[in-house]
């Protein structure tokens, strides 16, 4: 490939979310992102907007729905009939009632906010994933500039911390192509160190696990 050539980033990117130990039995949320990387004339024109698409609910329109959910359980109370005169046993069955309807609103609000909090760090991954794609495309050109004509996919998990430090870098699925496989390994330690974690993802979280598939078209 020429030296003057560049590369198009279209690869899929997968972030797993790790806290500590690396591997947990509870499935952990994913951002998943699509690129491919082929040689082109021109340099990109621009870097995607990775994963905006992904984002669960912006945190004010979760807040709004909340209001409304809120302001709707109130109303619904309000609007009841007078309650009659009703024996002992009567009273307290209506009022175990009462309490499974305000616990079921208290549940979805609870539910509500937990979405908004995933929405929320969903958001920061895709910012800092952008950093992160955009120091592999400075990069990039070398790792492709002995590959010659070989087609293939390598798909990558590479493990950063929250100082940008590489962990660690392994093949899931090889290409096929040990040169293809190096290629795309080299194009992740040379970019290392990436930068490091905004503070209010680092709040979150301490590593990053990133499956990546590198695509490989002549």
């Amino acid at each position: 490939m020429a030296a003057g050539s560049s590369l198009l980033l279209h690869a899929v990117l997968a972030i797993i979310i790790s806290s500590g130990i690396i591997s947990s039995a509870t499935p952990q949320p994913s951002l998943a992102v699509t690129v491919t990387l082929t040689r082109s004339d021109q340099a990109p024109t621009d870097a995607q907007h990775l994963a905006s698409h992904n984002q669960l609910a912006l945190p004010g329109a979760l807040a709004e729905s909340l209001a409304e959910q809120r302001a709707s359980a109130t109303l619904a109370l309000m609007n009841q009939a007078p309650i009659e005169p009703v024996g002992a046993n009567d009273l307290a069955a209506k009022v175990q009632e009462l309490h499974s309807d305000l616990n079921k609103v208290q549940q979805n609000q609870a539910q509500n906010t937990r979405l908004g909090s995933v929405a929320a760090r969903r958001a920061l991954d895709a910012s800092y994933l952008r950093q992160w794609v955009n120091r592999v495309e400075m990069v990039g050109n070398a790792a492709l500039s002995d590959i010659g004509n070989a087609r293939g996919d390598v798909r990558l998990l590479v493990i950063v911390d929250q100082f940008g430090i590489l962990l660690d870098v392994t093949v899931l699925e090889s290409s096929g192509f040990p040169h293809l496989d190096k290629a795309a390994i080299r194009t992740v330690r040379d970019a290392a160190p990436y930068p490091s974690f905004p503070p209010e993802l680092r709040a979150q979280v301490d590593k990053l696990e990133i499956v990546r598939t590198w695509q490989f078209r002549p």
